[in-house]
């Protein structure tokens, strides 16, 4: 079989694509399942981490500095989300890493 040159295109990549795949997944398929299903979580994470600072000043901090009233449960259970998030992300982040 001759090899592919560098910036040559594969005439088939559906068909290459799979054909890795099998190479990949083989016996392997419950353990692909998992790394992908952590792939996926770990990103969902990764991106509710970072939108909830704009959560955090516009639904917690800017109300209590305003209103004068400093209630702290709600601002407490918000947090405990995002620790639980960020826990979550790593989790799945270190299966990705070791599976």
């Amino acid at each position: 079989m001759p090899r592919m040159k560098f910036g040559q295109k594969a005439k088939n990549p559906v068909k290459t694509g799979l054909r890795l795949l099998k190479l990949i997944a083989k016996g392997n398929i419950p353990l692909l399942v998992v790394v992908c299903l952590a792939i996926v979580v770990s990103a969902v994470c990764g991106v509710r981490v970072s939108l909830f600072l704009q959560d955090l000043i516009d639904g917690f901090i800017l109300p209590m500095l305003q209103s004068g009233v400093q209630d702290w449960g709600a601002l407490r259970l918000a947090l405990l989300k995002l620790s639980g998030f960020l826990v979550a992300g790593t989790v799945c982040s270190y299966l990705t890493q070791r599976l």
